[in-house]
Formats: structure tokens, C-alpha cells, sequence
């Protein structure tokens, strides 16, 4: 195999190696992005859920 067969298979490689990395770092990051909006969600659902029963309390004392 020549110099030059060999320095672009090399770089080949090395750009897939490159394409690999970034997309196991964007999965976690997604991942991550995934689950806090998850845990933002879950908070406003649970506020909301707050809200509404201190409005039924209000609407509807005991």
C-alpha cells in the first residue's frame, strides 16, 4: 500500500473515530436535556396541582 493510500485511510479512521465521539457526546447531552425538561415538567404539573386545589379550597371551603 502506498504513502499515500495509507495517510488516507488513516485520516479515514480517524474522522470516524471523530463522527463516533461527537455522537456518544450529543446522545448524553440529549439524554440530559431529556430529563431536566422531564423534571421541569413534573414541577409545573405539580405546582399546577397546587394552584388548582388552593383555588378548589377557596371555591369550596371545607
Amino acid at each position: 500500500m502506498s504513502a499515500e493510500a495509507q495517510l488516507a485511510l488513516a485520516v479515514l479512521v480517524a474522522g470516524l473515530l471523530v463522527v463516533a465521539v461527537l455522537s456518544a457526546a450529543m446522545a448524553v447531552l440529549q439524554r440530559r436535556a431529556d430529563r431536566a425538561e422531564a423534571e421541569a415538567d413534573a414541577a409545573v404539573e405539580a405546582r399546577f396541582g397546587r394552584d388548582m386545589a388552593g383555588l378548589a379550597e377557596e371555591q369550596h371551603p371545607r
